[in-house]
């Protein structure tokens, strides 16, 4: 089966290569990784001695991008904390996630490093080199010569905060011949529900290693968000103390248009109002711009934005690892992805600051957390402008409305905490 896999790759870089190959050319991004990525560049971590001066092997952590870093944050913790003598190195897949990473865990881990493309001599140099004593994987990114590699060396490796669509199950379940080998490698598969537990055993893992553990997001750690840092983000954006924002995270194309119409009839009610939009590709922001410049001119991007100048209406930022703090400032808050049908984005970032959430019609990748939102009436769905219109203006006339449902979001946050200990547990379990 493996064969099989490798020939269809290398068919795959064959055909592909008159794109890759100028792609690797013209990008300074993926040139500055890509030797790394082959497993060329050594990232060898600096080897530690327990008790008896024995060598303890790295436990290694692996993120596809942004999301899923974020989402390791409360993990990495706390197997710091479990293993506090062991090398910690993290790994992740995209030049956004990598980075994010950096800012963020480089205190805490011994190495951070781009994860190696799926060629079979990549892998195993990397796995040789690093010779973890475990891995796991955060939520997805699920690649064949890694899983099958760690099983014929019989190094455990554990898929966590997993979480499988009906999409995917359903495109999995057609390549079962395939996937069903694939998923039984993992040593334990843990998911943030009970479907999703479900959904793993039809595809091959074994029944007692699909363990519901709930979900790791719940247990982010809320970042600062006193008056001072408050003051600087607002200063950061050129918006004016006291002017009331909307604030739009994770937005994707399609999405700023529609938001940008219903938040233009709220301004006309609420002139003390701003519309602050956090693109999902921050490299979208000048495009985002031009397109709202066609309706309305008082729009300014975050990094051109002059300290003191008059606020701009709406603010389009252009910097990443900032949305979580940014929704501290946030009166309303929208989940982008929900509108374009992308599954939806993290609503859990506006609710641990007690934010009124609003969010489009697709939520699937965060079904059961917009559910639980939902239903204990801490979020708001929306389906159009006249629908983001319609619940904006109720919010800003009704304070007491709005810091309800806000504080019904926290609750939600707080009352679902724990899947970081009983994720430890489980892996600890199996080691």
């Amino acid at each position: 089966m493996i064969c099989f896999y490798n020939l269809l790759f290398f068919i795959f870089i064959l055909f592909c290569s008159p794109v890759i190959l100028p792609t690797l050319l013209f990008s300074e991004k993926r040139r500055s990784n890509f030797l790394q990525r082959l497993g060329f560049s050594p990232v060898t971590p600096g080897k530690r001695s327990g008790k008896g001066k024995s060598v303890i092997k790295p436990i290694w952590i692996h993120a596809l991008s942004v999301g899923e870093v974020l989402s390791a944050a409360p993990l990495i913790h706390a197997v710091r904390k479990a293993h506090p003598n062991a090398p910690l190195v993290f790994s992740a897949t995209t030049g956004t996630g990598f980075e994010i990473a950096r800012a963020r865990f480089s205190s805490l881990t011994d190495i951070i490093f781009y994860y190696p493309f799926d060629l079979i001599f990549s892998v195993k140099h990397r796995i040789n080199e690093i010779s973890p004593r475990f891995v796991i994987i955060v939520e997805t990114d699920i690649w064949p010569n890694f899983i099958f590699e760690l099983k014929r060396k019989q190094i455990p490796v554990f898929l966590v905060n997993a979480r499988l669509s009906i999409k995917s199950y359903k495109g999995y379940g057609k390549i079962g011949f395939f996937t069903r080998p694939l998923f039984s490698a993992f040593t334990a598969v843990l998911t943030q529900t009970g479907e999703d537990a479900e959904r793993y055993r039809a595809l091959g893992v074994y029944d007692d290693n699909a363990v519901v553990t709930g979900n790791l997001k719940f247990d982010q750690t809320i970042e600062p968000a006193g008056p001072e840092e408050k003051a600087s983000l607002r200063k950061s954006l050129g918006v004016a103390d006291g002017q009331r924002l909307i604030l739009a995270g994770s937005t994707h194309e399609g999405e700023e248009p529609v938001l940008v119409d219903a938040f233009l009839k709220l301004k006309a009610e609420f002139g003390n109002l701003a519309l602050v939009i956090v693109p999902r590709d921050i490299d979208r922001a000048k495009t985002i711009r031009k397109t709202v410049q066609q309706v309305h001119s008082s729009v300014e991007i975050m990094s051109e934005t002059e300290s003191g100048g008059t606020s701009p209406d709406i603010v389009i930022v252009d910097a990443t690892g900032i949305l979580k703090q940014l929704y501290a400032l946030a009166d309303i808050a929208f989940v982008g992805g929900s509108l374009a049908r992308r599954g939806g984005h993290n609503p859990l970032e506006p609710a641990m600051y007690g934010r009124p959430v609003l969010f489009g019609p697709d939520m699937s990748n965060f079904k059961e957390i917009s559910q639980m939102l939902l239903h204990e009436h801490g979020a708001f769905s929306v389906k159009d402008a006249g629908e983001i219109y319609k619940t904006g203006r109720m919010l800003l006339l009704n304070n007491h409305a709005a810091r309800d449902a806000g504080q019904r979001a926290y609750n939600v946050f707080t009352a679902n905490k724990g899947a970081v200990n009983r994720t430890i547990a489980a892996i600890n379990g199996r080691i």
